[in-house]
């Protein structure tokens, strides 16, 4: 719990506990404009309702990029829900899970674009979804 004190402090995000998860209580640090986009977490309200940010944030981004469509090969080029370019996902690791994005599973996908954003810092890549669904570019 301490540690995440020190982090929120240093990164001038703040804490919240997370009590509607049951037995468990979660402390985590959010960065405003980031950590909620990095999570994908669901939020909850007291009365289950779902919050905001409802939706993992990479699903949304698959349904703007491919309406959702997590094996999609229209052949413009960019695969999976994501829309990756061959050499991206080449360049980031794919091809340890399949030769193309359009045939790795939704998670592996996932996992691919997580790099890509980390090393990009944000959701530059893409771009036009990006702005239309406010994530940090």
């Amino acid at each position: 719990m301490f540690a995440v004190l020190a982090v929120a402090a240093v990164l001038g995000g703040v804490v919240s506990i997370d009590l509607w998860s049951g037995a468990s209580v979660e402390a985590r640090a959010t960065v405003p404009g980031y950590d909620r986009y990095v999570t994908g977490a669901s939020t909850r309200g007291p009365s289950g309702t779902a919050g905001p940010t409802s939706e993992p944030v990479w699903d949304r981004l698959a349904r703007c990029e491919s309406s959702g469509n997590w094996a999609i090969d229209t052949g413009n080029g960019y695969f999976g829900g994501l829309q990756f370019d061959a050499a991206t996902w080449r360049a980031y690791g794919g091809t340890e899970f399949a030769p193309a994005a359009h045939r790795a599973t939704r998670e592996q996908q996932i996992a691919i674009a997580s790099r890509v954003r980390d090393d990009r810092c944000g959701y530059g890549s893409w771009s036009g979804c990006a702005i239309k669904l406010s994530l940090p570019r």
